[in-house]
């Protein structure tokens, strides 16, 4: 049955456009609604009301658009935390498509979270850069105004209105309009393209963060002379692990207030290499992209440019996670800063959370291990922050799993 055929790659649902002619709308809206029930334990009618008016739109569409399409709902960006309603791969361009199911207005809001989509596609997704990026706005009831055709060439174009009417005539007149690759896009290589940010978006965010005012996180209670001392040994063991090809275990510990977050940026951004913070705070992670991004912005940058140039160092760790663990290749980083290490789950956990007999900390070791060359992880330890119950029961904490599943500890 095509439903479960093509159910279970990186989107909550896939298929090519043979596969979404043939499917009916209750096979596919049955496959994303127990995904929505693993992700968040609640099943929203509202939202399987919205994934059948939208299947049914594409539907409709695809069924007079010429040439091979694959159709991807659902498509989580896992590092940046954030899922795609609907992205249409053609060989020669990539349509990002935001439904706004009921809605009878084009928000400015909403054109550009649309955008904000199609940009991290382009900024940090490896497959996506040669080849145009299309965001379409679908606001279902609205009455849109004629069309505004973008030059459909290279890189993110303009945002496009769409209603529930107008989506079929929107989607031909692109296709209409694009110019055929010299390297047609393979749909399945897509879906797996891996994490990887483009250098500038490296680069930008660290001259952000060379300007930034974020040292105020710590300076309450920090000791300007020890967070001194303990970046430059940070910094000498990560060069020194680059150049003799070693994998380094670094811990950081101390009381809260101490300045470990701003160790742990000082290090990331001062890596000179693939870098990221990884935080199951998600609170600290909007707050620390925000406030480089709200430093920045008084010079050159617009706020939401700058906001953009932040998400490759800050991450979120669940994401982090959920990506590399779906490959075998290594991740895009060589330095990883494991926040609140303290709080690592153990191997009990690690089998319930994702079916896997291993603790937090040996995952985060054995997908950082995937580099030949070298790699570091730095952990963010805070004395008398534990709360694992399953860490505190058995009288263990992440340090003594760090150790004893990569043998070094720093």
């Amino acid at each position: 049955m095509p439903a479960a055929a093509v159910g279970s790659g990186w989107a909550w649902w896939s298929g090519t456009k043979d596969d979404v002619l043939a499917v009916t709308v209750n096979d596919v809206v049955g496959i994303l609604s127990q995904r929505l029930i693993a992700a968040h334990a609640l099943n929203h009618e509202t939202q399987l009301i919205a994934w059948r008016r939208q299947i049914m739109m594409l539907q409709n569409a695809l069924r007079s658009l010429p040439g091979s399409w694959r159709l991807l709902l659902e498509y989580p960006l896992l590092r940046l935390g954030r899922r795609i309603d609907a992205v249409l791969i053609h060989e020669n361009c990539i349509l990002v498509l935001e439904f706004k199911v009921g809605s009878a207005s084009f928000s400015a809001a909403d054109r550009r979270q649309v955008e904000d989509y199609a940009l991290d596609l382009f900024d940090f997704h490896a497959e996506s850069r040669s080849h145009p990026i299309v965001p379409i706005l679908v606001s279902t009831d609205a009455i849109v105004e004629p069309v505004n055709w973008p030059l459909v060439w290279h890189g993110v174009t303009p945002v496009m209105d769409a209603s529930g009417g107008t989506l079929d005539h929107v989607l031909a007149g692109i296709v209409g309009r694009i110019h055929p690759s010299r390297v047609p896009l393979v749909a399945g290589a897509w879906e797996a393209a891996p994490y990887r940010p483009v250098p500038t978006i490296i680069e930008a965010a660290t001259m952000l963060y060379q300007k930034h005012g974020v040292a105020d996180i710590a300076a309450a209670r920090a000791d300007i002379g020890n967070l001194t001392r303990t970046t430059d040994a940070i910094q000498a063991a990560v060069s020194e692990a680059r150049s003799q090809g070693s994998h380094l275990v670094l811990f950081i510990t101390g009381i809260p207030g101490a300045g470990k977050t701003l160790c742990g940026l000082n290090a990331v951004f001062g890596a000179s290499s693939e870098a990221a913070f990884l935080t199951g705070n998600l609170p600290l992670v909007h707050v620390l992209r925000e406030a480089l991004a709200r430093d920045a912005s008084t010079q050159s940058l617009s706020l939401r440019m700058a906001r953009q140039k932040t998400e490759s160092a800050i991450q979120p760790l669940m994401g982090f996670l959920r990506d590399s663990l779906k490959r075998d290749t290594p991740p895009h980083e060589h330095v990883i800063v494991f926040d609140e290490a303290q709080r690592a789950w153990d191997a009990d956990y690690g089998r319930r959370k994702f079916d896997l007999p291993e603790s937090e900390a040996a995952l985060f070791l054995d997908i950082l291990r995937r580099h030949r060359d070298w790699a570091v992880v730095i952990a963010l330890v805070g004395n008398g922050q534990e709360i694992n119950p399953s860490y505190s029961s058995h009288g263990r904490d992440s340090r003594t799993d760090m150790a004893q599943t990569y043998g070094i500890v720093q």
